[in-house]
C-alpha cells in the first residue's frame, strides 16, 4: 500500500493482471508490478529522447507519475513547441502545489521537471 502502485490498466500493461488482486495484500507483489511498470516508462522515454537532451530517469518518474502523453506534453512545453494544457497543469499541481507558478503555466512545467531532474541529475 503506498509503495509503488500500479492500477489495474498498468498491471495488465506489463503482464501482471493475475498478480494485481493480491497486489493490496502482499507489498512484495506490489512492489514487483510498480519495479516492471517503472522499467516499462525507462524503456518508452528512451525511445522518445533519441536527442538525450532530456534525463531518462527523470521522464520515467514522469511517466509513471503522470502519464506517457504528459511527458510528451512536458517535453514539447520544454523545447518551446506547445503551451501547457489546463489539464497537464492540474496534474502537475496535484503532484505538489509547489510547483505551480501563478504568473506562467510554462513555468509550472518547469519547475516541475527541474525538481524532478534534481533528483536524477547526477544518474
Amino acid at each position: 500500500l503506498g509503495v509503488f502502485q500500479v492500477g489495474k490498466a498498468a498491471a495488465e500493461e506489463i503482464g501482471g493482471a493475475k498478480e494485481y488482486p493480491m497486489a493490496d495484500k502482499d507489498i512484495s507483489i506490489g512492489v514487483n508490478l510498480g519495479l516492471r511498470y517503472l522499467q516499462r516508462q525507462l524503456d518508452y522515454v528512451a525511445s522518445i529522447n533519441e536527442e538525450g537532451k532530456y534525463n531518462n530517469y527523470a521522464l520515467a518518474y514522469i511517466a509513471y507519475n503522470l502519464g506517457r502523453q504528459s511527458t510528451i506534453d512536458i517535453i514539447n512545453v520544454l523545447k518551446g513547441k506547445i503551451t501547457p494544457s489546463k489539464n497537464l497543469i492540474a496534474l502537475i499541481s496535484g503532484q505538489t502545489e509547489a510547483f505551480v507558478d501563478s504568473k506562467s503555466d510554462v513555468q509550472t512545467v518547469k519547475n516541475y521537471y527541474n525538481n524532478v531532474l534534481s533528483v536524477f541529475k547526477n544518474i
